[in-house]
C-alpha cells in the first residue's frame, strides 16, 4: 500500500538503526568511537529507508536528510563502544519499586498468527496500547476489573452455535486454518483461525463450536474471515482450545448469559467495530473453576445447557 506523500521527517519514526540493517548501500562509512578506534557501520540508503517506511521523498528530501541521518548513525557508532557491563539496571521486572511484569516472550511462527491476536490494526500496522504510569493508572484500569454495569451489554454480541463442516490449512500461512462453519444461515461462513499449533484437524472437523458472528469481515492473509471461533486460553497462550456447546444444542441458535433467554437484537458489525464493543466485553469473558464459560458470574448458555471449555479453568476467552 502506497501512502500519500508526507513530510520526510516522519521517516525518523521508521528508522531501525544497527549493523546489517536492510536499507543500506553497498558503501560504508567509518565512524570514530569514543576510544578513538574506528568503527564501520553501513552507510544508510535514505531512499530505501523511505521506501521501507512507505513514504514518498524527493531528491531534495534525500539531500537534506542524509547528513542528519548519518549524524545519528555516527552517534550510535560511538554509543555501541561504551562499556555498560558494570552499570546496574535502574529498574528490575517484578521488583516492589516498579510495576513491570516479567518479560515472557510469546512465539509466533509467522506474522498472520500475531495479527490475528492483535485487538486492533490499521493496514499492516499493529496498534500497541500505551503503558500506564502512576498518574494515569486509575484511568487505565483493565476492563476486566470494571463493574459489569460499565461494560457494553453482552446482548450486543451475536454469538451462535456452529458446526465445522470443512477445514484446511491456509495456503499462505502455516499457523492458520480456513474453516467452513454452519451457523444456521443459507451458506456456511468462511472463518480463519490460528489454531494449527493448538488443535489438530480431526479434533475440529464435524464438531460443534461457538462463533462470534457480528464482526466485520477481515482479510486474513488473502482469505476473508466472516467471524471468530471463541476459544479459551491460558495466560501464556501456550494452551488454546475451542469453547464447546453441550450435546443437543442446535446449530445456529444464539447463546445467552444467565437467565436472560430473551435478548435484544445484536448490534450490526459496523457498530461493533466503531464503538469497540467486542474490545469492551472480551476481557470480562472467562471460564470458571467448573470450566463453564461466562461473564460476571453469568454462565454462557444454550437451549441444551452451558457452554464449556474442555480442560482450561479460569481461562480468558477470545
Amino acid at each position: 500500500m502506497q501512502l500519500a506523500p508526507r513530510s520526510f521527517p516522519t521517516v525518523l519514526r521508521h528508522l531501525r538503526v544497527g549493523v546489517g540493517s536492510t536499507p543500506c548501500a553497498s558503501t560504508s562509512r567509518t565512524y570514530a568511537a569514543s576510544n578513538g578506534t574506528p568503527t564501520d557501520l553501513p552507510k544508510p540508503d535514505v531512499r530505501a529507508i523511505a521506501d521501507l517506511a512507505q513514504l514518498s521523498v524527493t531528491d531534495d528530501d534525500v539531500k537534506d536528510w542524509e547528513p542528519k541521518i548519518n549524524d545519528i548513525i555516527d552517534w550510535f557508532g560511538q554509543l555501541r563502544d561504551v562499556d555498560v557491563s558494570n552499570v546496574p539496571p535502574r529498574v528490575r521486572a517484578g521488583g516492589e519499586e516498579n510495576r513491570l511484569r516479567a518479560d515472557v516472550a510469546s512465539v509466533f511462527d509467522e506474522r498472520g498468527a500475531l495479527l490475528e491476536l492483535a485487538p486492533e490494526r490499521e493496514g499492516p500496522y499493529v496498534k500497541i496500547p500505551r503503558i500506564a504510569t502512576g498518574a494515569d493508572e486509575e484511568a487505565t484500569t483493565s476492563t476486566s476489573k470494571a463493574p459489569m454495569s460499565d461494560l457494553p451489554p453482552v446482548s450486543s454480541l451475536d454469538i451462535r452455535v456452529g458446526k465445522i463442516t470443512e477445514i484446511k490449512k491456509h495456503p499462505d500461512a502455516d499457523s492458520l486454518y480456513v474453516e467452513s462453519v454452519d451457523v444456521g444461515e443459507e451458506q456456511p461462513r468462511t472463518i480463519v483461525s490460528g489454531l494449527v499449533k493448538f488443535v489438530p484437524v480431526d479434533s475440529l472437523l464435524d464438531t460443534s463450536v461457538i462463533v462470534l458472528c457480528n464482526l466485520k469481515p477481515r482479510n486474513m492473509r488473502g482469505v476473508k474471515s466472516h467471524g471468530m471461533l471463541l476459544c479459551a486460553s491460558d495466560e501464556s497462550h501456550e494452551n488454546v482450545e475451542p469453547l464447546r456447546p453441550p450435546s443437543g444444542a442446535s446449530v445456529g441458535e444464539r447463546v445467552y448469559f444467565g437467565e436472560e433467554k430473551e435478548q435484544a437484537e445484536p448490534e450490526v458489525p459496523n457498530k461493533i467495530q466503531k464503538k469497540k464493543i467486542w474490545e469492551g466485553i472480551q476481557p470480562a469473558l472467562k471460564t470458571g473453576e467448573d470450566l463453564v464459560a461466562g461473564i460476571g458470574g453469568k454462565s454462557m448458555n444454550t437451549s441444551a445447557g452451558a457452554v464449556t471449555a474442555s480442560t482450561l479453568a479460569k481461562a480468558r476467552i477470545s
